[in-house]
């Protein structure tokens, strides 16, 4: 993708639809702030930014039913494990 988007790649082999979509998320400035941070993190000198270990889904689970007093459902334990932060 980053080829087709520093158009060192034509991307024919991208769907039109699907390839104008792409473009128009490029241009999208949510999609530019993104790409600087990202962009500022991968340039730094002073070694990675992101220094948090991720959550094992067992810890996920007794966070869960230490909150509510019950032993979380399969379904709200993906819930918990696949949400960005800030969504409902």
């Amino acid at each position: 993708m980053y080829r087709v988007r520093s158009e060192m790649d034509k991307g024919e082999w991208i769907p039109a639809v699907l390839r104008e979509k792409l473009e128009q998320n490029w241009e999208d400035n949510k999609w530019k702030n993104k790409e600087a941070v990202n962009k500022r993190n991968r340039r730094s000198s002073n070694g990675p930014l992101h220094t948090c270990v991720p959550i094992p889904t067992i810890e996920h689970s007794k966070r869960l039913k230490t909150d509510s007093n019950m032993t979380p459902s399969c379904w709200e334990l993906y819930l918990k494990t696949h949400k960005m932060k800030g969504d409902p």
